[in-house]
């Protein structure tokens, strides 16, 4: 069996604005881009603000790959699942989500 080289990143990443910088990596096979879910990233709220005010938005910063291989197979599953349909995401209106009056649930 012949010994494959570690996999290197290329030069130019795959940018997708307001989304995660996706890059091209070199494997045995040839180029390819991994799955998000083979990386661990650090995500974050930052405070920003311009001249029509300030809000928050996020930092995100990748850690590295996945060391564990139990909790890289059970987001390879939850990836499938949404691609298929079988996990969907329920949107809530920021209004409704605002005006309930029910207390109960707030932590402070």
């Amino acid at each position: 069996m012949a010994a494959t080289s570690a996999p290197t990143r290329s030069a130019l990443p795959i940018v997708v604005p307001g989304q995660l910088t996706l890059r091209t990596i070199r494997g045995k096979n040839g180029p390819f881009t991994p799955p998000r879910f083979s990386h661990v990233y650090n995500i974050k709220t930052v405070s920003e603000e311009n001249s029509k005010g300030s809000w928050h938005g996020w930092e995100m910063s990748l850690e590295g790959p996945v060391q564990d291989a139990g909790l890289y197979g059970q987001a390879k599953t939850f990836a499938q699942s949404v691609t298929t349909g079988e996990v969907v995401v329920k949107h809530q209106d920021d209004a409704a989500a605002t005006s309930s009056n029910d207390d109960s649930d707030v932590p402070f």
